[in-house]
């Protein structure tokens, strides 16, 4: 036997009532709208720090003030956001058809890969030649239609420690943002075939793929993780970028 329900206090009583009622229905959508937006103000707030803490600020700051350079806003022309099953990161164009250079682990094992190429547009892209020891991929746009703004790749190594450069790339949420910095020198990776530079610049997720740009506006090396190295006899966190003779021959 079902047993028949205990007796409801008289106030619980009149506000059932009240809320079967078209105007207690009201009211009580309302105050459901209400929760669902403290509740998605409460999620917003707790991105904000991600988003917009200090670091991010300085270099938001930091890419508004390099961007009145000429070199650095015909280079930006050429850097694209590359979009794949996991995620995003970034990559460049180096032939007028689209050749995009970025990292093999940003596109590793995915089976759509978009090329997102600002105002010339957004394109469905394949990879043309991988090599995940070194982690380079050049990916082929598909439908470009061959007049697409290029960054030059220097010819052979030229760097030297303490030489200033630029880095652009799609950092945590922001897209082609331009920063600063000096090439402290190789460095050995275990697993890697040959030293990789370690760069004292703020290198963020979603830079993997970034070129890095010598004041002639060459790439000569691409980013692709970053790591904390001893440094002035204390530590500090670098970008790592693999330089371009480590990866020109992937280059048809």
């Amino acid at each position: 036997m079902i047993p028949f329900p205990a007796a409801v206090e008289p106030e619980e009583a009149e506000e059932e009532e009240e809320e079967s009622r078209p105007g207690g229905r009201r009211r009580l959508k309302i105050a459901v709208i209400a929760l669902l937006v403290v509740a998605l103000f409460g999620n917003m707030l707790a991105f904000l720090p991600s988003i917009y803490n200090l670091d991010a600020l300085r270099f938001l700051r930091k890419s508004a003030e390099l961007s009145q350079m000429e070199l650095i806003r015909e280079a930006k022309r050429a850097v694209v956001v590359v979009r794949s099953d996991d995620g995003k990161g970034t990559g460049f164009n180096i032939a007028p058809d689209g050749l995009i250079v970025t990292n093999h682990h940003v596109i590793e094992d995915s089976l759509r890969i978009i090329v997102d190429f600002g105002s010339y547009g957004t394109f469905a892209a394949r990879v043309e030649a991988s090599d995940p020891g070194v982690d380079i991929a050049l990916l082929r746009l598909i439908g470009a239609d061959g007049n697409l703004p290029v960054l030059e790749v220097e010819e052979e190594n030229r760097w030297t420690p303490g030489q200033p450069f630029y880095v652009i790339g799609n950092p945590l949420f922001f897209s082609r943002i331009a920063n600063e910095g000096t090439v402290l020198g190789p460095v050995p990776v275990a697993g890697r075939p040959s030293p990789v530079l370690a760069l004292l610049a703020p290198i963020y997720k979603g830079n993997s793929g970034s070129p890095v740009i010598n004041a002639e506006g060459r790439v000569f090396a691409v980013v692709y993780a970053t790591a904390k190295i001893a440094h002035d006899g204390g530590e500090a966190n670098a970008g790592l970028a693999i330089p371009v003779e480590a990866w020109k021959n992937l280059i048809p």
